[in-house]
């Protein structure tokens, strides 16, 4: 499995008893969708280990997870920190007009006034503002993720996103050091 099939699901926040549990922290909408899950993998050293899951409980915001062959505090204390990831193909159904934030990587953005700016290379999911990274004159704009304001329009047949940049955005990043 690679990290292009994957998606950052949430990462593990501390231990929890000294038999070897851990809280996490899942970056979802629902983190009860994730109930049933089987395994996970965690991102140690860039890379990913699967984890099978002996149980999943769900307290004060965050979800227990109690690991096979982790049977220990200190074993345990060894992941706090690492992000957890999950195969794309396990993601919740969304509806018709939803869609997970990765599906936007690859579209084409494109200013209502400037025309193609580029294409989106990179998300940043931050709790402030969530941006997408575009490729633009061989430098990497960040365009806040604002919808109704900034981006106008996604079109997910042709893999566009029309967007209004705030002026002078584009300046910012083209200046010359």
């Amino acid at each position: 499995m690679n990290f292009e099939d994957c998606y950052e699901v949430g990462y593990i926040a501390k231990t929890y008893g000294v038999k070897g549990e851990i809280h996490a922290v899942f970056d979802v909408d629902n983190s009860e969708e994730y109930r049933e899950i089987e395994s996970i993998f965690v991102v140690k050293d860039r890379h990913m280990v699967p984890y099978f899951i002996e149980q999943v409980r769900f307290v004060q915001g965050y979800v227990r997870l109690k690991f096979e062959e982790i049977d220990d505090v200190d074993q345990a204390k060894m992941l706090v920190g690492s992000k957890l990831m999950l195969p794309i193909d396990v993601l919740p159904e969304t509806e018709e007009e939803e869609y997970y934030f990765h599906d936007i990587l690859g579209y084409m953005v494109v200013d209502a006034d400037k025309g193609e700016i580029g294409k989106v290379t990179q998300l940043y999911d931050s709790t402030n503002q969530d941006l997408i990274g575009v490729t633009h004159q061989g430098k990497e704009v960040l365009i806040p993720y604002i919808k109704d304001q900034i981006i106008q329009k996604l079109d997910h047949e042709q893999k566009v996103i029309v967007v209004t940049l705030p002026g002078g955005l584009l300046d910012v990043y083209l200046e010359d050091e």
